[in-house]
């Protein structure tokens, strides 16, 4: 989002859009929340907002990035594909080591209210989508893209290097950025906050929720408490 927003990001589609924030977070992550939220199987009414925009002033590439989308469910990108007939789609898929994506999605579980341990959550890794070892077939074969690219991250690779190969592979010039807009939490903080969900302090209450992960994620407490990486089982190094 840091890297699409200051060039593409803007309320008036140009020629190249990243929608702007909405009152769910991202553009594309709010669109993509908008798929399970819809009751209606045969229209999504957030998307034909976005095409209408871009088609009304002269959109030329619409970027839709968001990690939620590959929770979706067949029927839910079969939906999307259905908006975007007679478009020409590039189908974008980027991973980091797995190790990295297991510690990033348990504790960002944490953040949303999960109380379940990192065992727990490895248990049930066959309910994770996102996961699955046919992902990207699995959004070809429905999507039916005309393009598709894959970027895979290294744990020796230069972080800015997924600037670079997205930029190279979709024509899109984008800027690295130093700053995770999401920061994710440290072993410590995971597993406070883990215990408190656990406890029913924090488990349904958002606000005292994002109370802590702002202190978690202050100067202050990051000097007292140096973060501690995720301890992640060897099988799955």
């Amino acid at each position: 989002q840091q890297s699409f927003l200051p060039r593409y990001g803007a309320h008036k589609p140009p020629k190249i859009w990243y929608p702007p924030p909405g009152n769910n977070g991202p553009g594309p992550a709010e669109l993509a929340w908008s798929f399970y939220q819809n009751a209606d199987p045969r229209s999504n009414p957030l998307l034909t907002k976005l095409l209408d925009a871009g088609f009304k002033n002269g959109c030329e590439k619409l970027i839709i990035s968001a990690e939620d989308f590959s929770h979706l469910e067949d029927s839910s990108i079969f939906l999307l594909k259905r908006h975007l007939k007679g478009l020409s789609i590039h189908l974008v898929a980027t991973f980091t080591p797995i190790q990295h994506r297991l510690a990033s999605t348990w504790q960002e579980m944490i953040k949303h209210g999960y109380d379940g341990t990192f065992e727990n959550f490895l248990e049930s890794l066959k309910e994770f989508k996102q996961f699955a070892p046919n992902l990207v077939e699995r959004w070809n074969r429905v999507l039916m893209p005309q393009k598709t690219s894959i970027v895979n991250v290294s744990n020796s690779t230069n972080p800015e290097r997924l600037f670079e190969d997205v930029s190279f592979c979709t024509g899109i010039k984008i800027q690295p950025t130093r700053t995770p807009l999401n920061q994710s939490l440290g072993q410590i903080e995971t597993t406070i906050l883990r215990f408190l969900n656990h406890r029913n302090i924090t488990k349904h209450n958002h606000r005292t929720r994002r109370l802590l992960i702002r202190l978690f994620q202050s100067k202050i407490w990051k000097l007292g408490i140096p973060r501690k990486k995720i301890s992640v089982p060897k099988a799955y190094e």
